[in-house]
């Protein structure tokens, strides 16, 4: 059985809402993110990384 992970992910901001799809890294954990509207620096709940803490569920 083969799977395919999903590297697109909505990251929304907590501080303004603002949602942007990006494309999560494959080669390296991205532990900041910083909002393109309200320059916010999202920092991930402690044991996971952007991608998982602050995406669209």
């Amino acid at each position: 059985m083969n799977k395919t992970a999903i590297l697109q992910s909505v990251i929304i901001c907590p501080n303004c809402r603002h949602q942007k799809e990006e494309t999560m890294p494959t080669d390296a954990c991205q532990f900041f993110y910083e909002c393109e509207n309200c320059k916010t620096r999202l920092k991930p709940k402690q044991g996971t990384a952007v991608f998982i803490a602050v995406t669209e569920q």
